[in-house]
């Protein structure tokens, strides 16, 4: 979901605020600050879904979205 700065369900942004570049040796790009929520398992160890913290709609990890019908 690294490509995507604003929500492809509301266009909400997820990207708020840059982070210092005397810290961007420890990032990759781009250098936002992220609102977007990933929802992980102790058990799976990996990343299962993102949610939008605007509208709550569900993205698979391609960022795809998920309908929960």
């Amino acid at each position: 979901m690294e490509q995507y700065s604003h929500c492809p369900a509301c266009n909400s942004l997820w990207h708020y605020k840059e982070i210092p570049k005397e810290y961007h040796e420890n990032y990759s790009p781009p250098y936002y600050y992220s609102r977007v929520i990933a929802y992980q398992t102790w058990e799976s160890d990996r990343t299962l879904y993102y949610v939008c913290p605007d509208c709550g709609a569900r993205f698979d990890l391609m960022g795809q979205q998920i309908n929960d019908k």
